[in-house]
């Protein structure tokens, strides 16, 4: 039992800091002399000044850290020496940061993870054009998408992978994130709708990365919209062969999935006449008249329909689970 928790994160994150900064090189403009001479904002006062900002001007936030002292930095010099270092210094404090703490808590002995993601306004730049948004008339801003993984039960964000404003990347976020591996390995994913994706599917069984993703009902456009299934609660396995192919086969046999030649999906070759992949779909009431659709790579000997309900009600309890 530690005995005073908040020293106890502080020093955490110091030594985490002090690691990085002794050994900068990799995360520098200039490896030979950025950070090397004393200056008023040193490596570690920049990254901590960061993490401590709120939403004021950068005047306002230099004369809150430093205290309107002599050895104040003006705007100026921190976009100097912000320009000197790499997003890539605080993803190393990041991710080092989270390992400098054991996750005890899980569920069925798997780890429970959500991923989602978040819209970040940040300061207004007419210049850059990825993060640029316009809504009608109004007035012009920039934001980007926050895509996060994030441990419902231990607390704990665990990845971040930032896409421009479009939220064109929320699958491939997902895919590189689970393809970095900054989480426990024995875990279940779990996602919202616009996470339905074959390719992200592929890509969980390929990496035995379990998975549950809720879907659109059988009677929209998505993935179900294809595929024979009954009326009311069901819990079945489907398999869906995907293919470039344009034959008379796969045109006329509903067990097949023509991908257009622009679709993405990494794992069909040019020369592959499919790719076999399979998945269990749950369905189950929620209302008088409305129901849940998933679609996971857990079998029943893992988790079964009714462990499946209390699987999202534990995960809607979390202030992060929308």
């Amino acid at each position: 039992m530690i005995s005073n928790v908040p020293n106890y994160v502080l020093s955490t994150l110091d030594k985490c800091i002090d690691q990085v900064k002794s050994n900068l090189r990799p995360y520098v403009t200039d490896p030979i002399s950025d950070f090397t001479r004393e200056r008023k904002l040193n490596f570690e006062q920049l990254v901590k000044f960061y993490l401590q900002l709120q939403a004021k001007s950068n005047n306002s936030e230099l004369n809150d850290y430093f205290n309107k002292g002599e050895l104040m930095p003006s705007s100026s010099e921190l976009s100097q020496a912000k320009g000197k270092v790499s997003y890539k210094a605080f993803e190393r404090i990041f991710h080092k940061f989270n390992h400098s703490f054991e996750l005890s808590k899980t569920w069925k002995g798997f780890y429970i993870l959500t991923c989602d993601g978040s819209d970040v306004n940040i300061p207004s730049d007419h210049n850059d054009i990825e993060t640029l948004c316009q809504n009608g008339t109004a007035k012009s801003y920039n934001q980007f998408h926050l895509n996060a993984l994030y441990d419902c039960q231990n607390e704990i964000y665990l990845d971040v992978s930032i896409d421009s404003s479009t939220k064109t990347r929320e699958c491939d976020a997902m895919k590189q994130m689970i393809n970095r591996g900054f989480y426990p390995k024995k875990s279940i994913i779990i996602a919202d709708r616009g996470y339905e994706k074959y390719e992200l599917f592929a890509d969980c069984n390929e990496k035995n990365q379990k998975f549950v993703v809720r879907v659109k009902d059988k009677d929209s456009n998505g993935i179900l919209s294809t595929v024979d299934l009954p009326d009311g609660e069901f819990d079945t396995v489907i398999t869906r062969k995907l293919t470039r192919k344009q034959t008379k086969e796969t045109k006329e046999n509903k067990g097949f999935v023509l991908l257009m030649n622009h679709s993405e999906f990494s794992y069909l070759g040019i020369n592959d006449e499919y790719y076999e992949l399979s998945f269990r779909v749950v369905c189950f009431k929620i209302t008088d008249d409305t129901y849940e659709y998933l679609i996971t790579n857990l079998d029943t000997t893992e988790i079964s329909i009714q462990e499946l309900k209390l699987l999202l009600v534990i995960i809607r309890s979390f202030p992060f689970v929308q």
